[in-house]
């Protein structure tokens, strides 16, 4: 028979799987967006194409921020973002698990 401690072990351990296989994560957005460079002679900027630049958008204390990515990190954090994602959906679906064992054990 199992203790009390193997059987929470137990549970917390598949999540704690996924978990470990998720990382690096970031919750935010990465977002390319075309921003002035400042230069007086630029002619990119004069016709209005202006230069692409990465932005991470995240929530900090309910309030939007934005950090340039530099062009050779994006893929990085992109994939730190969408791992960001992979991690709420099983916090989701971790937290309904444990409301159904919660509901099985007051049974």
């Amino acid at each position: 028979m199992k203790t009390k401690a193997q059987k929470v072990e137990a549970q917390v351990a598949p999540f704690a799987e996924v978990v470990a296989g998720l990382m690096p994560v970031a919750r935010g957005s990465l977002a390319l967006v075309r921003k002035a460079c400042g230069k007086p002679g630029c002619r990119a900027c004069k016709s209005g194409k202006r230069h692409p630049a990465w932005l991470f958008v995240y929530r900090e204390g309910g309030k939007q921020h934005s950090r340039h990515v530099p062009a050779a990190l994006a893929p990085l954090m992109r994939r730190a973002v969408e791992n960001g994602r992979r991690l709420e959906q099983a916090m989701c679906a971790e937290g309904l698990r444990y409301l159904d064992s919660l509901v099985g054990d007051a049974r």
